[in-house]
């Protein structure tokens, strides 16, 4: 008859433990040196990441604001406040068009993005710098396994 263990495909073994283990693994990592490219590498993609939501998230809330009515009752109010003595009309929805909006928002993310990388990259050199007078930062991993 074939054990658990090789019906599962783990193999049989001395080393082998079907309970979870008394302690729990720990790993220390010394974390001395971050390497500026990757760092670039992933603030980069995550900064696209983050524009891509923030023009999103700015053309979504004026398609709210234009479906719910709001545009309309503030350019109501705002040419009830300036245009009542000079004729002056206000209309935000001509004013601020869509694609205006999603274009001055894709302006500032633009902006966001190479922002953030530069400051990102120099975060990662005064990190290193920092890293060689005191050591770096020590991490612990654990493999989660509550004790006792």
């Amino acid at each position: 008859m074939p054990s658990v263990n090789s019906d599962l495909g783990l193999g049989t073994g001395p080393g082998l433990m079907l309970g979870r283990p008394t302690q729990p693994r720990r790993a220390r990592v010394f974390m001395s040196k971050v390497s500026p490219w990757k760092v670039l590498q992933i603030t980069f993609l995550f900064s696209i990441a983050l524009g891509i939501l923030t023009v999103a998230v700015r053309a979504g809330l004026w398609m709210v604001l234009d479906a719910t009515g709001l545009l309309e009752q503030l350019s109501v109010f705002l040419t009830g406040v300036v245009g009542t003595s000079s004729g002056f009309s206000v209309d935000l929805r001509h004013t601020f068009p869509l694609n205006q909006v999603a274009a001055v928002a894709s302006i500032i993310a633009l902006v966001d993005v190479v922002l953030i990388s530069v400051l990102a990259v120099l975060g990662s050199a005064v990190y290193n710098f920092v890293a060689v007078l005191g050591g770096g930062v020590e991490v612990t991993l654990t493999d989660g396994y509550a004790t006792g």
